[in-house]
């Protein structure tokens, strides 16, 4: 009879114990989950477009964040600037500098970091494969056609415009 006692407090113990834990897990995953939500609606600037952010208030107010995350291709004002033009991303700025440098080490492009920028910009808006095509045919960017219902030209163009307002700001 003593040793069932032992067994049952042993068992009630072990399952206290257990959903502890388990609920612990719960709220770490939970918190985990909603912080990473809040940085990639915050990361492609939907946050700022909500609250009517101006490119001088997100630029003040993200400046840290851009520095923080920036490459030698993916710099802090033109990553300011993708978000700005392009509203929400779902591209790291490390992934999308990777990508930039594949493509312009396959296609054997020596380019200048503008050049390169301008690829990245086409990689953000219409994916690797059609900045693949852009690369291939020497980054004229005549061929380069529209995306999801934008110009890739325009799009560059409007980048670039506010890449030189960032860095006006910085």
């Amino acid at each position: 009879m003593e040793v069932r006692k032992r067994r049952s407090r042993r068992k009630s113990w072990f399952k206290g114990r257990l959903q502890i834990f388990l609920l612990v897990v719960s709220v770490i995953a939970g918190l985990f989950v909603g912080s990473l939500v809040h940085q990639m609606l915050n990361f492609g600037g939907a946050l700022d477009a909500k609250f009517g952010r101006s490119p001088e208030q997100t630029w003040r107010s993200r400046k840290t964040f851009f520095e923080s995350r920036s490459t030698t291709i993916v710099t802090p004002t033109f990553l300011a600037a993708l978000l700005h033009v392009g509203g929400s991303d779902e591209v790291s700025p490390g992934l999308l500098h990777l990508q930039t440098e594949r493509l312009i080490n396959k296609y054997n492009l020596k380019r200048d970091l503008r050049e390169k920028q301008n690829l990245a910009a086409v990689i953000h808006l219409c994916g690797v494969e059609r900045a693949e095509e852009l690369a291939r045919s020497g980054l004229r960017f005549s061929r380069a056609g529209s995306c999801r219902g934008r110009n890739a030209l325009t799009y560059v163009k409007q980048v670039q415009n506010a890449q030189r307002e960032m860095r006006r700001l910085n």
